[in-house]
């Protein structure tokens, strides 16, 4: 009977034990999760030197953002996230919220999109009227880092030529005009195409077309339907970028993208522009005689540098 009581006098103590430990664990992981929520809410809100001491699940990520490919938080803006897709989007910006919705998008201008890999915050080299600014209070600059290389297309041997001045193109049936979205779906498999021409890095997109003729950047020749595509963005205020210039096989050899590349320059220059630049393929010859023939100039060629070694901390 004895040794009844003393089993029973140990189980209840043990059991005990076990009781405040437990309690002592869930105490610890509640003080963990206000600790957690009061250091997120430091960031966001007030934009402090310092980051959440773990990471935070702010929900899944948003459909617009496909391939997000660099993040920044805001420290002008509390509760603002910052993103960009990888390449194949455009030169886009999304702006979401502390539970990952999108709640603006805005396109930087007159930048390009080749392959952004990242994007950081820092301090922005000026201010309104030229001056530094001060350490203090100062403006905060998104940074996009245009880096990347996918399937090593910047390994292409392009040429760059410069426009001044428009050499009419002569006897080509049809008319240009601006892309309309009715005719996207045949755009589409133009985009691809050129990528299959190029290499698939070069693909344009079915979501990038769609933003182009809303923007009013693309541009088809029509002869009994559509005969070929080329896009102008990329606009200076004095300049613009002449590209993604295609013609399907099967409506090759009419001289539907020479007229179109005319007509799309000569329409910049009518619009105030001074000249247009264009990028070519220079393993391919038909291409770059058809851009001299209407007046086009190589100026420069394309060179890519490859450095290695190690950073130096």
């Amino acid at each position: 009977m004895a040794l009844l009581k003393v089993l029973v006098k140990w189980t209840l103590t043990v059991v005990a034990g076990i009781a405040v430990l437990v309690l002592v664990l869930l105490v610890l992981a509640m003080a963990d999760g206000i600790l957690q929520q009061r250091s997120s809410a430091a960031h966001f809100e007030v934009q402090a030197p310092f980051a959440a001491t773990d990471t935070t699940d702010l929900g899944l990520m948003p459909t617009e953002l496909v391939e997000s490919s660099g993040l920044a938080i805001s420290r002008a803006h509390p509760g603002v996230i910052w993103s960009h897709n990888d390449s194949g989007d455009g030169p886009v910006v999304y702006q979401m919220d502390t539970t990952a919705v999108v709640t603006a998008t805005y396109t930087v201008t007159p930048a390009t999109a080749y392959d952004w890999e990242s994007m950081d915050l820092g301090v922005c080299p000026e201010i309104a009227g030229g001056e530094t600014p001060s350490d203090s209070s100062p403006e905060w600059c998104l940074y996009l880092a245009d880096v990347g290389d996918n399937d090593r297309r910047r390994d292409t041997e392009q040429g760059v030529y410069q426009l001044d001045r428009v050499i009419p193109v002569e006897g080509v049936r049809g008319r240009a005009r601006m892309a309309t979205q009715g005719g996207v779906e045949t755009l589409i498999p133009w985009g691809e195409g050129f990528g299959q021409d190029l290499g698939e890095a070069f693909t344009l997109r079915a979501e990038s077309i769609r933003k182009l003729v809303d923007r009013n950047g693309m541009f088809v020749w029509v002869d009994v339907g559509l005969c070929s595509m080329t896009v102008a963005q990329g606009l200076t205020g004095t300049g613009c970028r002449v590209g993604y210039v295609y013609t399907p096989p099967e409506r090759r050899g009419s001289g539907y993208a020479s007229a179109l590349v005319a007509a799309v320059s000569q329409r910049m220059f009518d619009a105030g522009l001074s000249f247009c630049v264009l990028y070519t393929d220079l393993s391919n010859p038909t291409s770059n005689s058809i851009y001299q023939k209407i007046g086009y100039a190589r100026i420069a060629d394309v060179v890519d540098v490859e450095i290695e070694g190690s950073a130096v901390e």
